[in-house]
């Protein structure tokens, strides 16, 4: 999460002394970590700047529920301000929610 109320900012990685375990559960309940190969998705139609991502199977997960499991995700390659940027989202109708995760290209 990048919300402050859900970000400790005492909190020191390698001190788990520095805080209460409620802080750090958390920083866990807001956190995600997941390893794994991906791929694009090719059954659906996709370009450099738009697709769908296959991101598993998960190797590795914070959240053991997801190991071996596969995660989609729609992506979308946007230029704004001159910086380049990918946003992977993944939309769940059912309980109208939508997560994203964007990154900057940096180099």
């Amino acid at each position: 999460s990048t919300e402050p109320a859900q970000r400790p900012p005492h909190l020191i990685a390698n001190e788990v002394t520095n805080g209460t375990d409620t802080d750090w559960a958390l920083i866990g309940k807001y956190a995600l970590a997941y390893s794994g190969p991906f791929s694009i998705n090719a059954s659906v139609p996709a370009t450099r700047k738009r697709g769908h991502v296959l991101h598993g199977p998960l190797t590795v997960a914070n959240l053991p529920s997801l190991e071996g499991r596969i995660l989609a995700r729609d992506y979308l390659v946007f230029k704004k301000g001159g910086e380049e940027f990918l946003n992977l989202s993944i939309t769940n109708a059912e309980a109208r929610r939508r997560a994203d995760v964007l990154w900057m290209r940096i180099a």
